[in-house]
C-alpha cells in the first residue's frame, strides 16, 4: 500500500487502524515531514521501519517504507541516488515464495527540477534492475498520467517501459477542489494477471491509497524460530525433593575442608547434577503471535470512521467554509479523539488489572519506544578540510583515522590515586541454623526468574527444607573463615 501521507506525526493511530483493517504487507510513505531523529521514534504496532530517507535542510518531503512482522525484508541503499528536494526514495527487497521482490517508494517534489528527477530515477534503474526479480516503484511523482499528451508524464512512462515497467493505476488519485490527477501511480514488471491495484478512500490526506495485491505471490514467512527452555513441573520439582533428599552430602561435612570456594563448588555440582536430570532442557519452537493492538476499534469507531470517509467524498471538491466541509473537519477530530480515548481506556485497563503497576507502567512505555535498530545508513561525512564525501570506503577511511589519531591531541594527564587506608573495625558474626534458613528462604519473594545458576527463588522455597542442612554448613563455614564463595558473585545484569 502507498499512501501519500502528507504529514505522519499527528495521523499514527489513524493509520494504524487502517493498516489492522486493510492487513497491509509493506506499507509506503510519501511526505511524511518527519526529521531522522522523528523517525526513530515512530512506532506503527506490528511494523518495522526498514528504509527511510528524510530531508536534512528542506521542510516536509521524506519518504518510507514500513514492512510488517514476520515479512523478511532488507533495507536498500539508494541514498546516492536520492538529492533532497529532486528526488527522494527509499526501498526494501523482500523475500517471496519464489523469487525475490524490490519495492521502491518515489516522491518528486512539484517545485524540483525535473530533468534532475529523470536523471536519477535513470541511474537507479540501471542499478536495480533485475529480469530475476519483481519490481515495484510505487509513490507520489507528481506528474499527471491522465494527460497523455503531456510531455513529461510521456518522459515517465517511456523511461518505465524501457526497463519494461507499466503503469497500473489509471483512476484520480487525488481529487480536491475540481483538481482531478494521477499524480501517484504504481509501475511494474509482475505479470498482469499476478497482480491487482486499486485506489483506495482513507481519508488521511488528500490524496488516495494505492492498493497492490498480489495473486498467487505471498511473503515468504520468516524462519521458524526456536530456544531452549526448561519446564517445572509439579512431577519434575518432586523428583528434584527426592534426589536431594537422598543425596548424603558426606563429602561436604568432611572437617578437614577449609576452602569456601571448594566447598560451595562441590555443593554447586551436586545440585546441578540433580537440576539437570530434573529439569532438562528441551528445544521448542517460539509461536510469533500478532502483537497485541493498544486500539480497541469499537463499533463506534467503525462508524466515524466510515463516516468521515463519506463526509470526504462529498466535500472534496468544496470550499473550506461550505458547511459540508466544515462538518468534515470537525468529524475528523472527533475520530481522532475517539482513538485517543479508546487507547486510554486499553492503558487503564491494563493498570488496574496489574498486579506490578510499575511493571505495568514500563510496558507500556517501551511499548510506544521505537526499539528496532535503525536502518538508515551514514550517507554523507565532513572531513577535515570542510569536504563532504558520501563514499562508503571514504566514511570508513575517516572514521578510522579519527579514532586513531585522536589520543595523539589530548592534553590532559590523569594520576592514578592508591589508597592504603585499613579497615577501622572488625564484623561480628553469630552462626546460622537450619530453622533460620527456612525462615529468611521463604520470607523470599516467589519469583521464576531465575539466576545464572537457573535456580529461581520459586524452586529453591519448594525445596528449603531439603537444601537447608548443607546451605547451613555452607554459610556458617564462610563466616567462621571470613570468606565468601567467589561463585555467588557472580550476577546477570539485563539493563
Amino acid at each position: 500500500m502507498h499512501q501519500n501521507i502528507n504529514g505522519l506525526f499527528n495521523k499514527i493511530d489513524a493509520l494504524q487502524i487502517c493498516l489492522l483493517l486493510e492487513d497491509v504487507d509493506v506499507l509506503c510513505l510519501s511526505e511524511h515531514h518527519l526529521r531522522s531523529l522523528q523517525c526513530d521514534m515512530v512506532l506503527l504496532e506490528n511494523y518495522t521501519l526498514e528504509s527511510f530517507f528524510c530531508r536534512q535542510t528542506q521542510r516536509k518531503g521524506g519518504v518510507g517504507i514500513f514492512v510488517k512482522a514476520g515479512v523478511i525484508s532488507m533495507a536498500l541503499n539508494v541514498i546516492e541516488f536520492c538529492i533532497e528536494g529532486h528526488c527522494e526514495l527509499a526501498a526494501v527487497e523482500l523475500k517471496l515464495l519464489r523469487k525475490r521482490m524490490i519495492v521502491i517508494t518515489v516522491y518528486r517534489p512539484p517545485s524540483g527540477n525535473i530533468n534532475i528527477f529523470f536523471t536519477q530515477m535513470t541511474e537507479l534503474l540501471e542499478h536495480i534492475f533485475d529480469t530475476n526479480k519483481f519490481i515495484m516503484i510505487t509513490g507520489d511523482f507528481n506528474i499527471d498520467c491522465s494527460e497523455e499528451s503531456s510531455i513529461d508524464t510521456k518522459r515517465l512512462i517511456y523511461l518505465m517501459k524501457s526497463f519494461n515497467f507499466y503503469p497500473s493505476i489509471f483512476t484520480y488519485t487525488r481529487e480536491f477542489k475540481n483538481s482531478k490527477s494521477i499524480i501517484d501511480n504504481i509501475f511494474t514488471n509482475i505479470p498482469k494477471g499476478e497482480i491487482e491495484c486499486f485506489n483506495l478512500v482513507t481519508s488521511l490526506s488528500d490524496h488516495y491509497a494505492q492498493i497492490s495485491i498480489l495473486r498467487s505471490i505471498s511473503p515468504m514467512p520468516d524462519v521458524t524460530k526456536y530456544l531452549y527452555s526448561r519446564s517445572f513441573l509439579p512431577c519434575q520439582v518432586t523428583n528434584f525433593k527426592i534426589a536431594l533428599q537422598q543425596e548424603p552430602w558426606s563429602k561436604l561435612y568432611f572437617e578437614n575442608y577449609t576452602n569456601i570456594d571448594y566447598l560451595y563448588g562441590f555443593f554447586q555440582s551436586i545440585l546441578e547434577k540433580h537440576f539437570l536430570n530434573s529439569f532438562p532442557l528441551k528445544k521448542r519452537n517460539i509461536c510469533i503471535s500478532k502483537c497485541p493492538s493498544h486500539i480497541n476499534i469499537s463499533k463506534q469507531t467503525m462508524e466515524i470512521r466510515k463516516q468521515l470517509k463519506h463526509l470526504y467524498i462529498q466535500s472534496k471538491n468544496l470550499d473550506s467554509s461550505h458547511p459540508l466541509r466544515i462538518q468534515y473537519q470537525i468529524t475528523k477530530k472527533d475520530f481522532r479523539k475517539m482513538i485517543r480515548i479508546e487507547k486510554n481506556n486499553v492503558f487503564n485497563q491494563k493498570v488496574s488489572n496489574s498486579k506490578n503497576i510499575s511493571k505495568t507502567y514500563w510496558e507500556i512505555i517501551n511499548s510506544h519506544r521505537n526499539n528496532s535498530k535503525s536502518s538508515n545508513f551514514i550517507d554523507t561525512l565532513q572531513d577535515n578540510n570542510g569536504g563532504i564525501t558520501n563514499k562508503p570506503e571514504e566514511i570508513a577511511t575517516l572514521f578510522n583515522d579519527h579514532f586513531i589519531n585522536i589520543t595523539q591531541d589530548m592534553s590532559v594527564s590523569h594520576k592514578a590515586y592508591y589508597s592504603n587506608k585499613g579497615i577501622s573495625d572488625s564484623l561480628f558474626m553469630s552462626p546460622t541454623s537450619e530453622a533460620e534458613v527456612i525462615r529468611i528462604i521463604n520470607s523470599l519473594k516467589t519469583s521464576n526468574t531465575a539466576g545464572f545458576d537457573g535456580t529461581s527463588t520459586k524452586l529453591l522455597k519448594a525445596c528449603s527444607s531439603e537444601m537447608s542442612k548443607p546451605l547451613t554448613y555452607l554459610i556458617n563455614k564462610s563466616i567462621s573463615t571470613g570468606k565468601f564463595p567467589k561463585q555467588l558473585k557472580k550476577a546477570i545484569v539485563k539493563p
